[in-house]
């Protein structure tokens, strides 16, 4: 309805009495300003408004009433300019860089700063250019731009558009999440969406076409107002706000196809792996009889082969994914209201067949302008329901033999397979994507937030907020009996085939702040000061079941369950109230916009931590120097920029359980005494549990040069986290192992490099070729652990030394977390190998005191490698002439080991049962005398952890590709409606160069994206 009024008004003009005005707006170079608003001032808000937008030449053509006196002209990034009229009907109104424009300005989420006066480090990236290096969501544009900001490999969940990739900042700051103690990931930044705290699946799913700009915080002076939340870093988002004038339509649409990748995959056919089972030994016997039969087995085998029988198996349940989205927003106003709509579909096809993610959103934007008071409130939903492939993970599909059929000789799904004479079935996972099965989550968001200004003076502003915000989340996975999960079951388990899991959650938050901000001028001094206290309330409840026994796939229902599952027992649930309230004071000054300072100051309370520390405090100190204004270099041609950056501070991070600092019970669910339930603890309290905090140093240099077509920045920084939450190991008598503790402490340090350069520009046509690189290194070293920490370590030792165990062989081949004072937290653990004796096939291994044995044990391992690289970054370029564009990044790293789990899952500890990597035929010990990088075929033994399989890890990736067409140069553009048309292309994941020759996207695979977009605006 309010829209409905304000394009009313928008032509309510009066019938009698109009004249029709006509100019240019250009800017201080006599550029014009396509899309800046003139808008009649209007004396009370009985008249009406007329406004009009200036088309792409910069040409207006306004009627009004002959009674109107001025017109007022904006647009974003200038000073707004009212021109009172006289009788002249044409104009030429010269509009000129804000002063925000002109020095820029750094958005922390909480306030403002001049860019030319902060002495934070931070990277700030515009909405536009997060979509010149793709258009699929904003982090993994970010991570394009920034190698500060990393997106941590995951070899597993390939491109599963419902797998939550994982980020980190300036490296790991915290202990893995061993035991679950956390309620999110422990080294995750936090994430600020329009000034209010959100999560990374709200950021994940954001309309990019909606983000003004992305700023990241990453030093003590710019994050030190979050206090106890911000040591992982900030991620500060803006989304766009509505402009004053006649209501303007922005519209962008984008097909999206996604492509399997499954270059990485070499896997034998139908012959060879014949062959591997021969070789293996798996058709020979000492027993005449069963020799028989392997040879019946194996000539069955072959006849298949012979008949041209080679099944692709890992062809069978990728696709190509055709996604599409939308996205409409509308805006408009006057000098008293604005308002602003949007609304978004985002459909990805996954490219595993049946995996798809669909988000709907939708908000409304309202601000009100009154003398000194301005007032907005936006108000988001969102709306997602995602759906996991119902053909199950891509790697029981890698390991099916290619000599298997699909079908029978009647045309119909073999259900399974028996590769191991004897023992269980193996499956055909394709049947499970003919039944009935449902792998279901959604969830509702709607957030509220409301901001109130109002302006006392010129420079004493007092501010409130106040957000809302509340989620649903739902999970279904449904699986009947005729699944193949259940085909190994035997008869006395009929009632237990089928299940069903359920879950949902509920989580309400409310936060609020009041803050005052002044500033002042004296002669050379100019201050700026800033104060707010906050508070936040967010609770949270999860309550989940699982229910066995479903006959019929289609008995989708809970409700046709015969029992709760009797592994899982019982309905589980958890719950949490987390409350903090705080209070932030901050000072920037500058003398003669030279010497620089910021210091910052938070008071924290939180109920999460023990009864004697709910109050932290947290600070920062930062110092600049503005050499380029300094009287040497002051008239210096081509130096536009040199400012040197320090700070310090303490930040700190929290997230675990709400109630980790309590004494906990539970009551005793199954007995009873005299009639009454008991209770037992399950924790033990500890009122002195505080929040960890980590100590920052940065030193940095930010430069532009000839002419502003250089610029660059170098941050170098150390930071040390105390008070890192572990496991403490105390008597048993006291009923418990372990209570939680702050005794950890870890050092991160680094630097970070850019340079961009316009290496050609022509103002006139708006043309240029932009070249930029950038450079990220970062090591980090553990220098205290608790004594449960070595426990942890004692206790996988002990894993790894037990006997081979089909049960256990990933947790015994596979390298383990450990944690070791003066080592990396990302190490690799390993023993030392001196490869393959040559004359007997078996593995020697170098022992810590340097001798040499056959013998494997946990005690002799030592550190074989850092999967952390030496250094990583993105380089590219991207230009534009006459309106077409071009775009490319790279990312790569150099340095840095990984542990190849091909080389053991898929050769060396391979079952010749099932598929295996072609290197499987090569390099392997056959007889006395050979030089061979692996174990003989024949030798079954489990291969544990050994430098054998760490390799170097280098890769070159092209990121994305970027090509598009700006039609605003031609002719039909002057005639039509449209006042922008712009059409693009993307390529995403084009290619991956990489040192090391594994398997990616085990579980789900990678995908090459190729996208298309048109962005309209009328």
């Amino acid at each position: 309805m309010i829209v409905a009024l304000l394009l009313i008004s928008q032509t309510d003009i009066y019938a009698q009495g109009v004249r029709t005005i006509s100019g240019i707006v250009v800017d201080e170079t006599g550029e014009p300003l396509p899309g800046a608003s003139v808008v009649q001032k209007r004396a009370n808000k009985s008249e009406s408004l007329n406004a009009v937008i200036v088309d792409i030449h910069g040409h207006f053509s306004l009627t009004l009433a002959n009674s109107a006196q001025e017109i007022e002209i904006s647009y974003l990034g200038y000073e707004t300019k009212t021109v009172k009229l006289t009788s002249e009907m044409s104009y030429r109104i010269d509009l000129k860089p804000s002063s925000e424009m002109i020095e820029e300005v750094v958005v922390t989420g909480a306030f403002t700063r001049k860019a030319n006066t902060y002495t934070g480090s931070v990277t700030t990236v515009k909405g536009d250019d997060l979509l010149k290096v793709g258009n699929q969501n904003l982090l993994s544009s970010l991570a394009n731009i920034d190698p500060s900001f990393t997106l941590l490999d995951n070899l597993a969940a390939g491109s599963n558009p419902n797998a939550l990739p994982d980020f980190q900042m300036r490296g790991q700051t915290g202990f893995s999440d061993l035991k679950g103690e956390y309620e999110s990931n422990p080294n995750q930044p936090l994430f600020i969406l329009d000034g209010f705290e959100t999560d990374l699946t709200k950021i994940i799913d954001l309309d990019m076409n909606m983000v003004a700009s992305v700023t990241l915080l990453k030093d003590a002076t710019a994050k030190a107002i979050y206090g106890s939340k911000a040591a992982n870093g900030v991620i500060v988002v803006e989304t766009k706000r509505p402009e004053a004038g006649r209501m303007k339509v922005y519209y962008t649409g984008g097909l999206s196809i996604e492509m399997p990748d499954l270059s990485s995959y070499d896997l034998t056919n139908a012959a060879e792996k014949l062959q591997v089972e021969k070789m293996a030994g798996l058709y020979t016997s000492d027993n005449a009889q069963t020799q028989i039969a392997y040879q019946q087995e194996y000539e069955k085998k072959l006849r298949e082969v012979l008949a041209g029988v080679n099944t692709d198996w890992k062809s069978q349940p990728v696709r190509t994914g055709i996604g599409q989205k939308h996205s409409v927003y509308l805006d408009g106003g006057d000098q008293h209201m604005v308002y602003g709509v949007d609304l978004s579909y985002n459909n990805i096809q996954g490219v595993m067949k049946g995996s798809n993610r669909n988000t709907f959103s939708g908000g409304v934007t309202l601000a009100y302008r009154l003398k000194k008071f301005q007032f907005r409130n936006k108000l988001s939903i969102t709306y997602n329901e995602s759906n996991d492939s119902p053909w199950g993970s891509f790697s029981t599909y890698t390991q099916m033999n290619p000599y298997s059929r699909l079908y029978d000789e009647k045309g119909q799904l073999i259900q399974s397979y028996q590769y191991v004479t004897g023992g269980s079935k193996t499956a055909n996972p394709i049947w499970d994507s003919t039944i009935n099965t449902v792998y279901l989550s959604k969830y509702t968001d709607i957030t509220n937030n409301f901001y109130a200004e109002w302006n006392i003076q010129n420079n004493l502003k007092l501010t409130g907020r106040l957000g809302l915000s509340k989620k649903n989340t739902s999970t279904d996975n449904f699986r009947p009996a005729s699944h193949t999960n259940f085909i190994n079951y035997e008869s006395k388990d009929l009632y237990r085939k089928g299940t069903y899991y359920k879950a949902n959650g509920d989580n309400f938050n409310i936060n609020g702040d009041l803050g005052i901000s002044y500033s002042v001028q004296l002669k050379k001094h100019l201050i700026f000061l800033n104060g707010q206290v906050n508070f936040t309330n967010y609770t949270y409840n999860l309550s989940a079941m699982q229910a066995e026994g479903f006959p019929n796939d289609n008995m989708d229902h809970i409700i046709f369950g015969v029992q709760y599952d009797t592994e899982t027992g019982k309905p589980t649930g958890n719950e949490g109230i987390s409350r903090s309230v705080g209070g932030i004071g901050s000072i920037n000054y500058s003398f003669d916009d030279r010497f620089l300072f910021d210091a910052n100051y938070r008071l924290s309370g939180s109920s999460e931590f023990g009864a004697n520390s709910r109050w932290g405090s947290f600070w920062s100190l930062g110092a600049g120097w503005n050499i380029h204004n300094e009287a040497f270099l002051k008239d210096n041609a081509w130096i536009n920029q040199l400012k040197l950056r320090l700070s310090t501070g303490y930040t700190g991070s929290q997230g675990f359980s709400t109630y980790e600092a309590l004494a906990t019970v539970k009551y005793y669910g199954s007995s009873s005494y005299n009639g009454n339930i008991g209770s037992y603890l399950v924790g033990l309290a500890n009122p002195d549990l505080r929040w960890q905090k980590k100590y920052d140093n940065s030193v940095g240099l930010d430069f532009t040069v000839m002419n502003k077509r250089i610029n660059g920045r170098f941050d170098y920084y150390t930071s040390t986290t105390k008070g890192m939450l572990t496991d403490i190991t105390v008597p048993q008598s006291t009923g418990f192992a372990t209570y939680r503790e702050n005794m950890g402490e870890t050092e991160n340090k680094g630097y970070e490099a850019y340079l961009n350069a316009r290496v050609w520009e022509n103002k006139e046509n708006r043309s240029y070729i932009n070249v930029f690189t950038s450079l990220a290194r970062n090591k980090n070293k553990i220098k205290k652990i608790s004594n449960s920490l070595r426990k942890f370590n004692e206790d996988q030792d002990a894993n790894k030394n037990q006997d081979d165990d089909e049960k256990y062989k990933t947790s015994i081949t596979t390298p383990s977390v450990r944690f070791e004072e003066g080592q990396s937290m990302s190490a690799i653990w390993a023993v030392r190998s001196l490869g393959i004796d040559p004359e007997n096939g078996k593995e020697i291994y170098l022992k810590k005191d340097g001798s040499v044995t056959y013998e494997w044990n946990a005690a002799d391992q030592v550190v074989c490698g850092d999967t952390q690289p030496e250094f990583n970054g993105n380089f590219g370029f991207n230009a534009e002439v006459n309106g077409f564009g071009f775009g490319t990044t790279f990312s790569y790293r150099v340095g840095g080991q990984i542990y190849n789990s091909t080389l053991i899952n898929k050769v060396e500890n391979a079952s010749p049962y099932y598929n295996v990597d072609r290197r499987v035929f090569t390099d392997r010990w056959q007889k006395p005398g050979d030089v061979a990088l692996y174990k003989a075929i024949t030798d079954k033994s489990y291969t544990r952890p050994t430098s054998r399989f760490v390799e170097d890890y280098n890769t070159l990736t092209l990121s994305s590709i970027n090509v598009y067409y700006d039609f605003r140069n031609c002719n039909f553009m002057k005639r039509c409606f449209l006042e922008r048309l712009k059409v693009s292309a993307y390529m995403n994941d084009v290619f991956v160069v990489s040192s090391v020759k594994t398997e990616r996207g085990t579980n789900y695979p990678f995908a090459r994206t190729i996208s298309f977009a048109v962005q309209a605006s009328f």
